[in-house]
């Protein structure tokens, strides 16, 4: 994710997140990323649902944990 990721950093840094929620956000890009085994910028939009829905019926995942998940998508699709 190398200049993908330095951006969305800088990005969150200029909006003054918190390291945490930076980090956070990093991971569930590179997640995304890991998932489907390509960019997460050359992804579309039925495939970053799918994702979602599989974080929270397949995997299981908190609900919290999800939305932290969307946030960081959709944090990572605006920048």
């Amino acid at each position: 994710m190398g200049e993908l990721q330095d951006r969305m950093v800088r990005d969150m840094m200029v909006r003054n997140l918190t390291p945490n929620t930076i980090e956070a956000y990093v991971h569930h890009v590179r997640e995304l990323a890991r998932h489907y085994m390509r960019a997460p910028d050359v992804l579309r939009d039925e495939e970053i649902r799918a994702y979602q829905y599989h974080l929270l019926h397949e995997r299981k995942v908190a609900t919290s944990t999800c939305q932290q998940a969307r946030c960081a998508l959709i944090f990572f699709a605006s920048s």
